[in-house]
């Protein structure tokens, strides 16, 4: 906790006599030693905000709108507000950032003590809101990573993936630029996972995931679509092109096995793919691709099937 001690103040806008008010009350304090600064207004508030640290800004109510208020705020963040009011009906507009003492009485009746705590009180309440602002702003962060990232393989997922891919899509339209978006399914995940567990399943997921990323490119989408589904999409890329990718994550798998409880396993994955043809929505592409998939279950273990394009009428 701050102590009474290392108090270092800005009076804004207090004429002479208050300026001198401040020094008395401060001379008669015990264990009390303030550091005064003085600004006759919000400008050079402003200036000396921007230069020095303050614990807490002190200005009449007179001054405190909402336009001083905010100028304090972005010139020194770090400062609390104090407002001294003489009468209980001033209008002082303060936010719960602007953690200050709004105090009923003026420099006239308070006495050194009374001056001493409003002063530290307000510097201690507005260091915990900030304190309590960054941890809220840090809790928002980490929940909007939680709810856009898959935790096991780092990959977008649920809607902020969709929106990602929408906007790959997006510039394929503007562009007139082939895309191509695929599904993948481990073939046998639901099998392993049942037989060796959750664990096991999550290491072939994270072994598969690292693998793709090898073979597809920076420029490619990749994210978990639901459950142990993988999306991917492939901008720039052909039907041609993309049949070729497909076969070489294939191939991937097939020489590098995965280590399935004691033993290694060759892993083989069902692809789907669809063609972007004309103007398409998203949710569309991702349709076509599902279908595809489906279509390569039937073709076996390492099936790879390209769904043709719609017919233009």
């Amino acid at each position: 906790m701050m102590t009474e001690s290392t108090a270092r103040l800005l009076l804004v806008a207090v004429d002479a006599d208050a300026q001198r008010r401040f020094h008395e009350l401060h001379a008669d304090a015990d264990r009390l030693t303030w550091e005064i600064a003085v600004a006759d207004d919000i400008d050079a508030a402003s200036r000396h905000l921007g230069t020095a640290p303050v614990d807490a800004v002190v200005l009449p109510a007179v001054i405190a709108d909402a336009m001083c208020l905010a100028r304090i705020r972005r010139a020194g963040s770090d400062a609390a507000v104090v407002v001294l009011r003489e009468d209980v009906a001033d209008d002082v507009p303060l936010e719960p950032q602007d953690v200050g003492i709004q105090s009923t009485l003026d420099l006239w009746t308070l006495d050194s003590r009374t001056l001493a705590l409003t002063v530290q009180l307000a510097i201690e309440r507005h260091r915990l809101a900030l304190e309590q602002a960054r941890t809220r702003r840090q809790a928002e962060q980490l929940a909007a990573v939680a709810s856009s990232q898959d935790p096991l393989t780092g990959l977008p997922v649920g809607e902020p993936l969709l929106q990602a891919a929408d906007r790959v899509l997006a510039d394929a339209i503007r562009f007139g630029r082939p895309l191509t978006m695929g599904l993948l399914e481990v073939h046998g995940l639901d099998g392993l996972r049942a037989t060796h567990g959750d664990g096991v399943g999550d290491g072939v997921m994270i072994h598969v995931t690292g693998l793709l990323v090898a073979c597809l490119r920076t420029s490619d989408l990749l994210g978990r679509l639901a459950g142990d589904q993988l999306l991917v999409a492939m901008p720039g890329t052909d039907a041609a092109s993309a049949m070729h990718a497909a076969r070489r994550i294939q191939d991937a798998l097939h020489e590098q096995p995965c280590a399935v409880g004691e033993a290694p396993r060759t892993l083989e994955v069902t692809i789907g793919l669809a063609a972007l043809a004309g103007l398409m929505a998203v949710d569309e592409l991702v349709f076509r691709a599902d279908s595809a998939l489906m279509a390569a279950r039937v073709k076996g273990p390492s099936g790879l099937h390209l769904m043709p394009e719609p017919a233009v009428h």
